[in-house]
């Protein structure tokens, strides 16, 4: 099993880590960190409806992380090969990395422009 240390007073508890990445050509992106795997700076929290917009172009993916209302917090670009049909690919649920489980269910609704 995984050992867990809860620490008094934390100021990230309850909060995820979000990142935006893209597989290019076989390329992993936790191998390619600050290229095809940038990190958030913005931290979401548990209890808080959030909007996430990715804008897919042929050369670049834009990941947008706003509030309930829309407003953008933050945005991370990752750049990749050329895509031949951007808007064409398949859809992959919510995926938590690491060994800790998700700290909470997390539910999402899918919207296509």
């Amino acid at each position: 099993g995984n050992d867990v240390t809860v620490i008094p007073n934390c100021p990230d508890a309850n909060k995820i880590e979000l990142a935006a990445y893209a597989y290019d050509h076989g390329l992993k992106p936790y191998q390619h960190e600050g290229t095809l795997l940038k990190q958030f700076k913005t931290l979401i929290s548990t209890d808080t409806p959030y909007k996430y917009q990715l804008v897919i172009d042929d050369e670049e993916t834009s990941y947008h992380l706003m509030d309930a209302e829309g407003t953008l917090l933050e945005t991370q670009v990752v750049a990749h090969s050329k895509c031949l049909w951007p808007k064409i690919g398949y859809m992959l649920g919510w995926y938590f990395g690491g060994e800790c489980p998700a700290p909470q269910a997390v539910s999402a609704c899918y919207n296509y422009e």
